[in-house]
């Protein structure tokens, strides 16, 4: 699996391999949480873990989770981590885990599957009560049937599943196969072991045979339930979630609260703190942050697709650097805040758009989106990467988001206020004399600002300056000095790449373009591919 190329690894029959978006919410040097501690919350406690998908560890009853450095060391409580890299789950309620309980004895209860399964068995118990056979060659059955048992069980849980599962069944039967490792056969042998049978029973355990097979299936049930009981709540949080019907635990974080597990990875003395957590609900929560309820559905779905393809993107581009995590939260990436109440347009854009993503010559574009693009030709903007993603650099304009209130924008700094920002790089600088714009690119995009602070001058980049003066809501602007006073004019929201959000909303809400003619227009050249998961 190692030796394949990239793209055979997430495309092959167009399809990707199972995986939760791993979306970065912190990250900080080992020192800094010495004195800075961070904490998470889950209502019913945690299981802390190493295994990747599965909540198999140890149980910390407590609400909160406190996580520290010491001597270049992450600590967790009171005891430091010996793994590079552990899981955090949240643990199910008292009542969570009841209701799987009785969803276990009331299958049992109900299920036929005793007469179709249980007649693989009857070797083994009839070598149990024989002197005469060798009872080893038969155990492996014993794990074998417990094995259909719980496939049997998990296919009749997706069966009553109506929304779009979170995993198949493969990989659940993966699960349950990892899980069981023959524990079934263990524990029947000590549970047989520990009977106190009289003679009596011996013979009648001889000599009758539909006796004989009720008296150990009656056995092997109670350890198959017990094992599935322990089983269910162990598994991916969205999947429980789905089975209960019920809303999921979830784990808080400086106050936002988030589905799924989390990742605390120790690498170059820096922890990362990763939400993992099933890709619908974390574009869920994308498109709530990055759109607008008023927006028609079309425009969502747009939004959606828009989202997830730069998502798949950032996922190929984590599996090639070989990063812990696949998405920044941020506006580096995309903003993501956890958990919320879900708005149904949100939710209906995501599921009627499922899996559908931008594709440029058959690979996932990267689907770069701004507010409002300030009508800049995005071919004309100095982009070394043009060559090498063509769709972003569309040759006509978007005129069509010129009615968005930050088509054109104004910021009015004083003397007084720049100094003191530039103070903060140059603190030697003590007053301005001019600031104007020395370089622009064919799309009119400031590349170079020129300041005059008497002494020497300073130049500084676009970059610079907007870090700056985070006020500045674009790289199109102008600089005009008015006594005083420095007024700086702009138009567009963003970086003025790719689909422009209030023009393709106006493309939707007056054109009735559909969201595949949006997002063509936004991003020539591409097409729309839909990607199907091996969960």
């Amino acid at each position: 699996m190692s030796k394949r190329p990239l793209w055979s690894l997430l495309f092959f029959s167009l399809s990707m391999y199972s995986f939760d978006v791993k979306v970065l919410l912190f990250k900080k040097p080992i020192c800094d949480l010495e004195k800075n501690k961070i904490e998470l919350f889950s209502q019913n406690g945690f299981i802390v873990s190493s295994h990747q998908a599965l909540a198999l560890g140890c149980e910390y009853p407590g609400k909160t989770i406190t996580i520290s450095g010491k001597h270049e060391s992450i600590w967790l409580q009171d005891k430091p981590l010996q793994e590079k890299l552990v899981h955090l789950y949240p643990n199910l309620s008292p009542e969570q885990l009841k209701q799987l309980q009785s969803l276990v004895t009331d299958w049992f209860e109900g299920d036929d599957f005793y007469q179709n399964e249980e007649s693989m068995l009857y070797p083994i118990f009839d070598a149990l009560v024989s002197s005469q056979q060798n009872i080893s060659e038969h155990y492996q059955q014993i794990n074998v049937y417990a094995l259909k048992i719980f496939q049997l069980f998990l296919q009749d849980c997706i069966d009553a599943i109506e929304e779009p599962l979170s995993v198949t069944i493969e990989t659940l039967q993966s699960y349950a196969d990892e899980f069981l490792n023959n524990r079934a056969k263990f524990l029947f042998l000590e549970k047989l072991a520990a009977l106190n049978l009289t003679k009596d029973d011996r013979k009648k355990l001889e000599k009758d045979k539909r006796y004989r097979y009720v008296f150990f299936l009656d056995h092997l049930h109670g350890i198959i339930k017990k094992l599935l009981s322990e089983f269910l709540p162990v598994l991916p949080v969205k999947f429980l979630q789905q089975v209960l019907k019920k809303d999921a635990v979830t784990i808080e974080f400086e106050n936002n609260k988030y589905l799924g597990s989390f990742l605390l990875f120790q690498d170059k003395k820096q922890l990362y703190v990763i939400n993992s957590l099933d890709i619908d609900d974390y574009l869920l929560s994308v498109v709530k942050n990055e759109g607008w309820p008023g927006w028609p559905l079309e425009m969502n779905k747009v939004l959606a697709i828009a989202c997830r393809t730069y998502l798949i993107w950032q996922v190929l581009r984590a599996q090639k650097m070989n990063r812990p995590y696949h998405i920044e939260n941020g506006i580096k990436h995309q903003t993501y805040k956890g958990h919320h109440q879900q708005v149904a347009k949100f939710k209906q854009a995501v599921q009627e758009t499922k899996d559908m993503f931008v594709s440029y010559n058959d690979k996932p574009a990267l689907t770069m989106y701004d507010a409002c693009c300030g009508g800049i030709v995005p071919a004309n903007i100095d982009d070394p990467d043009h060559k090498r993603v063509s769709y972003l650099a569309r040759s006509y304009p978007c005129t069509f988001c010129k009615n968005f209130k930050l088509f054109h924008w104004r910021v009015d700094l004083s003397s007084e206020a720049i100094v003191k920002r530039l103070q903060k790089d140059f603190p030697k600088v003590l007053k301005i004399v001019d600031m104007i714009v020395q370089k622009r690119d064919k799309a009119g995009l400031v590349t170079k600002i020129l300041i005059n602070v008497g002494s020497r001058k300073i130049m500084i980049t676009e970059k610079k300056m907007k870090s700056l003066f985070p006020e500045l809501k674009s790289s199109c602007f102008t600089i005009t000095r008015a006594h005083r006073h420095y007024l700086i004019e702009g138009k567009g929201l963003g970086h003025h790449r790719g689909l422009c959000q209030w023009g393709a909303c106006k493309l939707i809400k007056d054109e009735h373009w559909g969201f595949g003619q949006v997002l063509q227009f936004y991003y020539p050249g591409t097409k729309l591919m839909k990607l199907t998961y091996q969960r």
